[in-house]
This record gives C-alpha cells, sequence and structure tokens, in this order.
C-alpha cells in the first residue's frame, strides 16, 4: 500500500480543492504504487483540472489585453512540475503576446545600442515560435527579423573589433620585446630574428586588412622597430654570404 502519510496529504488537499498540492501528493503516492489504474486515472484529471484553472484567468488576460496578467500566469503554467498539453487558442494568443512584449523591450535595447540584449530577446522569441509552433503577426514577424539582423551585425562588429584589438595588442607586446632586446644589447641568431621579422610582418598584414586604424605612435613605432630589425637581418645576411663565399676560396 501507499505510505499513508502521502494518501493523508492527498486527500486533504482534495477536500480543501488545492489540486496542485493534491498532484503532488498524488506523485509522491505513484512512485510507490506506480501501477496503480486508479491512481494514474485521478493523475490524468488532476493535470487537466491544474491546467484548466489557469488557462481560464488567461483566456480572460488575454481578452482584455492584460499583458502584466498574461506574463504572471503563463511563468505559473511553464513552472508546473508536469508538461501541460494545450487545446485551443488562448495559450497560442498568450505567448503571441509575449513576443509582442519582448520585442518592443527589445527596440528600446536597440535605441540604446545594446546588441546583446537585443540578440538575448530576438534569441528568446525564437524559442518560444520553436516550441510552441507560433505564427506571428505578419508586423511582428518583420520587426523580429530587423531587430535580430541589427543585432547580428552589432554582434559581428563587436567581434572584429576584439579580434582587431587583439592584434594590436599581440603586435605591441612583440615591438617592446624586440626593443627589449635592442636595449639589453641581446644578439639574436639570424634564423630568430627573421622568424621575428616575418611573425610582426604577418600580424601587421593582418590588422592593415582588418581595414581599422592604429594610431600614428603605434603606425611610426612598428616602422622603426621593423626597419632596425631589418636591417640587422640583411647585415647577418651579407656577413654569411662573405663568410660562405671566402670559405669556398680557401678550399679552392
Amino acid at each position: 500500500k501507499a505510505d499513508q502519510d502521502f494518501v493523508k496529504r492527498y486527500r486533504g488537499a482534495v477536500m480543501s480543492r488545492n489540486w496542485p498540492k493534491a498532484y503532488d501528493a498524488l506523485q509522491s503516492i505513484l512512485k510507490v504504487q506506480p501501477n496503480d489504474e486508479g491512481y494514474q486515472k485521478e493523475a490524468v484529471r488532476l493535470r487537466k483540472k491544474i491546467l484548466d484553472d489557469l488557462l481560464t484567468p488567461l483566456g480572460q488576460a488575454v481578452s482584455d489585453e492584460n499583458l502584466p496578467g498574461v506574463l504572471r500566469i503563463s511563468g505559473e503554467i511553464e513552472a508546473l512540475s508536469f508538461q501541460p498539453t494545450f487545446t485551443g487558442g488562448t495559450w497560442l494568443s498568450a505567448q503571441t503576446m509575449r513576443c509582442g512584449k519582448m520585442l518592443a523591450d527589445a527596440e528600446e535595447y536597440r535605441n540604446s545600442d545594446n546588441w546583446r540584449k537585443v540578440l538575448s530577446m530576438t534569441g528568446s522569441v525564437n524559442d518560444l515560435i520553436a516550441q510552441y509552433g507560433l505564427t506571428l503577426p505578419a508586423d511582428l514577424t518583420g520587426q523580429l527579423d530587423h531587430l535580430a539582423e541589427w543585432a547580428v551585425v552589432g554582434k559581428q562588429e563587436y567581434d572584429e573589433q576584439q579580434k582587431h584589438d587583439s592584434l594590436v595588442s599581440e603586435v605591441g607586446h612583440l615591438l617592446q620585446k624586440s626593443e627589449e632586446n635592442q636595449t639589453a644589447s641581446i644578439n639574436p641568431d639570424l634564423a630568430s630574428q627573421k622568424m621575428e621579422l616575418q611573425t610582426l610582418a604577418g600580424k601587421w598584414r593582418e590588422i592593415e586588412e582588418s581595414g581599422r586604424s592604429v594610431s600614428d605612435d603605434f603606425q611610426d613605432q612598428y616602422a622603426r622597430d621593423t626597419t632596425l630589425l631589418r636591417g640587422q637581418v640583411n647585415r647577418k645576411q651579407r656577413i654569411r654570404r662573405n663568410v660562405l663565399m671566402l670559405a669556398a676560396v680557401v678550399t679552392l
């Protein structure tokens, strides 16, 4: 038999017509007696009763265009401990109103250039559309598309700027390291300096290809340091060639 405490809680909740509490107690009973057809049928009945008791005021809120009520009751339905099954148009109408509210909020965030919030809001609207198979009115669909496109462009711009800033920071670090080597009179070998020069040139090319500007001082620093480095590479290459030529002459 089911635990008597659960049965007592269930009966007390039914007597007080507290259907959510009765359903919770019934779920505890079903964990003990999962194959009891009577309790299973009662669970179905209670789920329908709980949902109907929420859909009725939700339908009234939709009819009254009571947006706060729609949002509150929709939240209560989504917080139910079971997955509801909807019939009729009340739920879909309520979710369309929710989408309209989120899109209105997204417009406010767009006006303040907050692409992150707009991206989040439009994503939530798309989630509702996918979850409940909503078909939004044409004006809301157009608004959603426009806002989502604006947010995506904003994110792309942000990502590109982040990449540019990262490149500038990386090149700045390389230039600083090169200058420190010069100050400390460190004399790296030819291969290391050629690699350093190639790395700097490659990173600088990426910065130029981004089409984003850097300060005049930074450009001057890059030109100065790479000119010095290139001169050192060329000088070492000449010395190396001369040594090889001399060695060849000697062997003759």
